[in-house]
């Protein structure tokens, strides 16, 4: 624990005083950052939220009250904590998770689903997201939410306290959904030219034109999923260069 001493050493700018303080609290800041980045904000850098967190624990030991009967602590937690959070929503101010989201994503873990088997090919994704988002009911538009921000079946239930059962189902729900608005779309796709490409790149823009998904790709090609993923982002940056 920091000594009242070590405290006044600290305001008068005592290197050693300061870095006594910092090494007794550095893992309560990393701690509350962690725990605030797992929660609400995965896209953020954990290194600028432990600066801030680093930050709120200067302000608390300058404001703490020496005759206090509550520890240091108690202070350097609430400050530390609401600082985080304020550089989270600060940060998340105009924030649209349809911009960064990636079509690799696995969003249906049971059928081993990814986000572009079910997004229009032709579409910019965040235009379908939004459609799609618009047409669920409040719980399935935040368990789609969560999956696409990168949140496992099991995370998303302990956060909307229901069963893991009950994200399945719902998720599935969302899932026909998308490929039944999908298979809806008249708008003609403009298939790319694929003459000059790899066999690989080539085999596989093909297969995903028979709206196969990576799973059976990755089965009939006797490779990985990771592999076909990896193909698939190549041939999208081509695909872009035709535009």
């Amino acid at each position: 624990m920091v000594t009242r001493e070590v405290i006044l050493s600290y305001r008068q700018n005592d290197p050693k005083a300061q870095e006594a303080v910092i090494t007794e609290y550095f893992p309560l800041v990393r701690k509350i950052a962690y725990t605030q980045r797992r929660n609400h904000a995965r896209g953020l850098d954990i290194s600028d939220m432990i600066q801030e967190g680093l930050i709120a624990l200067n302000e608390a030991v300058l404001r703490y009250d020496l005759d206090s009967e509550y520890p240091l602590d108690v202070l350097a937690s609430v400050c530390i904590k609401r600082r985080i959070i304020s550089y989270i929503r600060k940060q998340h101010s105009g924030y649209n998770i349809w911009n960064t989201v990636s079509l690799d994503l696995c969003i249906n873990e049971e059928e081993n689903l990814f986000l572009s088997d079910v997004i229009s090919d032709n579409r910019e994704p965040e235009t379908d997201l939004q459609e799609y988002l618009e047409q669920l009911d409040e719980k399935e538009a935040e368990v789609l939410r969560l999956r696409l921000e990168g949140y496992r079946y099991r995370e998303i239930a302990e956060k909307l306290k229901i069963s893991e059962k009950e994200v399945d189902y719902r998720m599935r729900r969302i899932t026909r959904r998308m490929r039944k608005k999908r298979e809806s779309r008249k708008q003609p796709e403009k298939r790319a030219d694929s003459s000059g490409w790899p066999e690989a790149e080539r085999e596989i823009y093909e297969r995903r034109q028979d709206r196969q998904t990576y799973e059976q790709i990755a089965k009939a090609m006797g490779i990985s999923i990771a592999e076909v993923t990896k193909i698939m982002q190549r041939i999208r940056r081509r695909v872009r260069k035709q535009k």
